[in-house]
């Protein structure tokens, strides 16, 4: 019964160390998450967005690359047509 009992307080000792280290391991990675976020925090304050309004910046940046691209289509596929007719005569 006793080495039972011996068994039981090592395996639960064991377990108790184990927790130990993944809390450890938690605690750094909290800690490194938290230095990443104040990093993106001062980014942000730096180039005068709120931290808060991110989402609506990006958006508005996506916004605005997207029609850019869809300008930049436009004026190729309006130069491709320019010059169309010079090619066919070179044919």
């Amino acid at each position: 019964m006793t080495d039972d009992l011996d068994k039981r307080l090592d395996e639960a000792t064991e377990r108790v160390s184990k927790i130990e280290s993944r809390k450890q391991r938690l605690v750094g990675q909290l800690e490194s998450a938290r230095k990443s976020l104040a990093e993106v925090e001062v980014e942000c304050q730096e180039k005068g967005v709120a931290p808060e309004d991110l989402d609506a910046a990006i958006n508005k940046i996506r916004g605005r690359y997207e029609a850019l691209v869809e300008k930049l289509e436009r004026e190729v596929a309006d130069a491709e047509t320019a010059l169309a007719p010079y090619e066919e005569l070179k044919a």
